[in-house]
């Protein structure tokens, strides 16, 4: 009974130790075994040693290179590490990446390092290559998307005509991805146009801004018809300002009744401002006619072309405003009396017509003199003249100069 239980007790420890060794986790490889590298105390290994699960053999040789064959009945280690495998890995995942991304042939075998660096640099530089090849199609789909739209934008606003094309140095998914942002964007830039167009038109109708319920539910066709209307009112309000301040400046000139019935309320300002502006235009040069005139004019004449009440207001105005004439027609004629030689003062050379006037005078003056002179000299030798003569000279002189409408 004694032995019996011995023997139960012992088969318990074999197959509990069983047990520990092959219930631990872990990934294995073609010979069915690995390398312990985590809690490994806690299963009854080293660190680092080597193991096999789930039946694995322990004839198995994990490199065949290493020349070593396992002894019957314990387990035989291979000649790498799961160190080896990982820094195969990370190495094949660099290279296959680089491969991947510049579109290389495979090249997923290592000529360097021991077996279990080889089996790492392929499985890495199979998920590298994967990697890489997906990124440079990721950029080529969009770079060649980002052209395609800037294109398509371009060729609609340039001349309205698609011209979808191919580049022949691009990459399959480049060209790909250009067509179908090209097309896109064309189609696109129609719409953004049309509700430029629309929004434009409205804002020159100078309606009220309404939106249309199809651009509701896009941002983009709402900004590019609000923005549009603002132009296009903006446009039209200065075109009618313009127009209206015309219209009052020739209205005003002709000093016409202002007249506003007719004008939309946002620019009669701009009317009754051109209005002013024509008046005081027309008043300006009827003031500078009536000045000019009284170079001309002993007396003041009404012109015969002004009917109106304000022009001749102002030609009045602007006659009774010139003192120079008023001054040379008071001192020229006395001039030229008094003196024998002809001169002219420096302040009634305003114009040729003030000198004018003044030479005119000036000669009257002299005119007479010189027959008070002969006059005077006759009754000095004894010969006798009737007295009206030279009053009646005199007398002449003086009608003409004062009844004279122009002067030469």
């Amino acid at each position: 009974m004694k032995k019996s239980y011995i023997s139960i007790l012992l088969l318990g420890c074999i197959l509990f130790s069983i047990t520990k060794v092959e219930a631990h986790p872990g990934r294995t490889d073609a010979n069915g075994g690995h390398t312990c590298r985590t809690n490994c105390e806690k299963w009854g290994l080293e660190y680092g040693e080597y193991h096999y699960h789930n039946g694995g053999s322990s004839d198995a040789t994990p490199n065949s290179n290493s020349g070593e064959n396992a002894n019957s009945g314990s387990s035989s280690k291979p000649s790498y590490t799961q160190a080896d495998v990982e820094e195969g890995k990370d190495a094949g995942k660099e290279q296959g990446y680089e491969d991947g991304y510049n579109r290389k042939e495979k090249a997923s075998e290592s000529n360097s390092g021991n077996e279990g660096y080889k089996q790492g640099f392929t499985t890495g530089y199979e998920a590298g290559y994967l990697d890489g090849l997906k990124a440079i199609q990721e950029k080529d789909k969009k770079a060649g998307a980002k052209q395609g739209k800037k294109d398509g934008q371009s060729d609609y606003r340039k001349n309205g005509e698609q011209a979808v094309r191919e580049d022949s140095a691009q990459s399959q998914e480049w060209n790909s991805s250009y067509q179908e942002a090209y097309i896109k964007a064309f189609t696109r830039e129609q719409f953004i146009h049309q509700s430029e167009e629309k929004g434009y038109d409205l804002g020159y109708s100078l309606e009220k801004l309404v939106i249309p319920k199809n651009y509701l539910d896009d941002e983009t066709l709402i900004k590019s018809f609000k923005t549009h209307y603002e132009k296009g009112y903006e446009t039209r309000s200065k075109e009618e300002k313009a127009k209206q301040l015309e219209q009052g400046k020739k209205n005003g000139y002709e000093l016409a009744k202002p007249d506003t019935t007719s004008i939309n309320k946002k620019f009669i300002s701009s009317y009754e401002q051109g209005y002013e502006e024509g008046k005081l235009s027309r008043k300006r040069e009827v003031l500078k006619e009536g000045y000019q005139d009284a170079y001309l004019l002993m007396n003041y004449e009404v012109p015969e072309s002004y009917n109106q009440k304000d022009l001749l207001a102002w030609h009045k105005e602007g006659y009774d405003s010139n003192n120079t004439a008023v001054n040379i027609k008071e001192t020229a004629f006395e001039n030229g009396h008094t003196n024998a030689d002809y001169f002219i003062p420096e302040e009634y050379k305003e114009n040729k017509e003030s000198v004018a006037l003044y030479n005119t005078l000036f000669e009257d003056g002299q005119a007479l003199r010189k027959q008070e002179q002969r006059k005077k000299a006759f009754t000095t030798i004894g010969i006798g003249l009737p007295l009206g003569g030279i009053t009646l000279g005199g007398t002449y002189l003086l009608v003409r100069r004062q009844s004279r409408r122009k002067i030469n």
